[in-house]
Parts: structure tokens; C-alpha cells; sequence
């Protein structure tokens, strides 16, 4: 019976991703470990020339990189997405792309297959910075020689490379500009605040209304799942239990887009009845919404540009952490304005 990558991992008391590492002369694997693998493989006769090329057909020589977002229909990752394949194409990288749903097994089902492929490299937006088991099965993966790279959702207390967003201010000018366009009745659909991103939008909201001396309304607060169909569930009931807000802010564009259309259908008039802003540009809706803006190729790009940096300098920089954050900027369209048909 032939020799397979198995048995050489069991001879060498290691996992066959290090035997992979240690075939492609990866920086990853220690020289001492490299040298022992190789002796092994050596000594049951095992042609390394052809597994290479057979690996590197499939992807197992650092090839293949992963990229991990909770939404793939959530038109901000797949802008983010084009900007990582911008840089990817151009380093002879091929992309798995994978949605986790917002679900903490899934996302784990995920990065076990990427193992498996032994990618060079994962980018990933988590689907919780609370989720224990799946903070330390990345810092795992991370520390085996995988990169990881975080997108926009922070994990507390990891120290993981990543791109952020400047995710407080963004929030915090948003709440601002209503409270300073008259709004004293403001509310906010919330994303999971599990999510470091969702989180900081919601610390910003509190804080802003804290600093002008405006009471906490909770009945105000909405908690939402970043999807459409919350947002229009959670606006419906808004505007019929609390029809003194004046203004919503939505924390981010595809739960706006729910929002939007709850508005709509129930007649309400975004400008003459009720003011809005968008944490992020809402697509198919007039060019009068305000929103925050940010740059999500630029964000794409530096995640890939990390990530391609760190799987060429290999294991021996990984304790140098890159994290990158980038402005939101709130663009005014004239929807935070004071509802024309309503008293102040």
C-alpha cells in the first residue's frame, strides 16, 4: 500500500497541514521539524516532487486564501470583497468565499474546511466577540501558522492584525447632527451587540445623548440582526407604539433598507415626518437619505495587502500586529433636518 500524507504526519508526530507546510518549504514549520519530515518522508519513499505538484493543483501550497463574512448579500462585503480580489489576482491568489449567517457553529464549520485546505490565510468579520470557542479556535489557527486577518469586528483582547472602522465617531457625529437639527425623541436599530461594530455604534448613541443631557429612552432602542427583514419588523413597531421619535438612525445600510420600506408603506415620509440617517449609503432608495460613509475597497485592499504581507514573512513576524482604522464620514443629503410636519 502506498505511503499517503497521513502516515508521514503520524511518523512525524505532527498534523498533516505541517507536513504540507514542510513539502512547500513554508516558513511556518521550524527548521528542526522540516528537517524530520523530510527525513521521514525520505526513508518510507515518498516522492515529495509529485505530491507538490499534485498539492498545488488543489490549493495546498498557500495558493488558496479565506475569506469569512457574516452576510454575502450585504452589499458592504461584497464591495469589501472586490477590493481583497483586486489585490489577491494580482499575487496569483485564488479566494473561498464563504457567508457564516451571523451563526457561531457555522462559522466554525468554515474555518475547519479552510484548515483542511490549508489556505495561507484567513480574512475574516466574526460573527461574535463573545463567543468563547470561537475566539480561541482563531487565536488557534492564527498561532499554527494560518494568518488571520480581522475585518471591521474586533475580537476583545486578541491582538489579531486587522481593518477597522472608526465605528464610535461615525455613530457619535450621526446622533450629533440630529440632536443639533432640534431631535430630542431619536431612535436607533441596533445591530446584535455581539458584534464589536454593532456595539460601538450603540456606545456611540448612548454617549451622545448622555453628553446633551437626554434621557435613555430604551423604548427607543431597537435590536435588530443587520438584515432587512428585522429592520422593517422592528420599524413597524416602532411607529406604532412611539410616534413621538422624530428621527432613526439605523446602524447599518441593509437594516436601513428594511426601515425604509416600513416607513413607505405605512406613509410615512422620510423629510416631512420623520428624519433619518444610514450608517452607510442605502442603495436603491432617493438621493436625499444622509448617511455615514466609508471606503470599502480601501478596506478590501489593506485586509489583502496584510494578509499577503504576512503570509510572505511567514510565522517569525506574526507577533507584529497591523490594524489599520479608517474614518466614517457623515454625508448630509438633508433627511437629519427637523420633519417639516412636525413640532419641535
Amino acid at each position: 500500500m502506498a505511503v499517503t500524507i497521513k502516515d508521514i504526519a503520524k511518523l512525524a508526530g505532527v498534523s498533516t497541514a505541517t507536513v504540507s507546510r514542510a513539502f512547500s518549504n513554508h516558513d511556518y514549520v521550524n527548521e528542526e521539524t522540516k528537517a524530520r519530515i523530510l527525513r521521514i518522508a525520505e526513508e518510507q519513499h515518498f516522492s515529495i516532487r509529485k505530491y507538490n505538484k499534485k498539492g498545488c493543483i488543489a490549493g495546498l501550497c498557500g495558493g488558496i486564501v479565506g475569506i469569512v463574512v457574516p452576510d454575502i448579500n450585504n452589499a458592504y462585503y461584497s464591495e469589501v470583497i472586490l477590493g481583497m480580489e483586486e489585490v489577491m489576482d494580482l499575487h496569483n491568489m485564488n479566494v473561498v468565499i464563504c457567508g457564516s449567517n451571523e451563526q457561531p457553529g457555522k462559522e466554525i464549520k468554515i474555518l475547519n474546511m479552510l484548515s483542511s485546505l490549508n489556505v495561507g490565510g484567513i480574512v475574516i468579520a466574526p460573527v461574535s466577540s463573545a463567543v468563547e470557542y470561537n475566539r480561541e479556535y482563531l487565536l488557534e489557527l492564527n498561532k499554527s501558522g494560518i494568518p488571520v486577518i480581522l475585518l471591521d469586528r474586533d475580537i476583545f483582547g486578541a491582538h489579531l492584525d486587522g481593518v477597522f472602522m472608526d465605528n464610535y465617531n461615525g455613530a457619535y457625529q450621526s446622533i450629533q447632527k440630529l440632536i443639533d437639527s432640534g431631535h430630542r425623541h431619536i431612535a436607533f436599530i441596533a445591530g446584535p451587540m455581539t458584534s464589536s461594530s454593532a456595539l460601538d455604534r450603540f456606545n456611540a448613541y448612548t454617549a451622545a445623548l448622555s453628553a446633551n443631557h437626554i434621557l435613555l429612552n430604551e423604548e427607543y432602542i431597537l435590536y435588530g440582526d443587520f438584515k432587512a427583514k428585522s429592520a422593517y419588523s422592528l420599524t413597524k413597531r416602532l411607529i406604532e407604539r412611539q410616534k413621538e421619535v422624530t428621527a432613526i438612525f439605523s446602524s447599518n445600510r441593509t437594516m436601513a433598507s428594511g426601515c425604509l420600506m416600513a416607513l413607505a408603506e405605512s406613509g410615512i415620509s422620510v423629510g416631512d415626518d420623520i428624519a433619518f440617517i444610514s450608517c452607510g449609503c442605502v442603495e436603491y432608495h432617493d438621493s436625499r437619505i444622509s448617511y455615514v460613509d466609508y471606503p470599502t475597497t480601501d478596506i478590501g485592499r489593506e485586509c489583502a495587502n496584510i494578509l499577503i504581507d504576512r503570509i510572505n514573512r511567514g510565522k517569525k513576524t506574526a507577533s507584529v500586529k497591523a490594524r489599520i482604522v479608517f474614518d466614517m464620514n457623515l454625508v448630509l443629503k438633508g433627511s437629519e433636518s427637523f420633519p417639516k410636519n412636525r413640532k419641535q
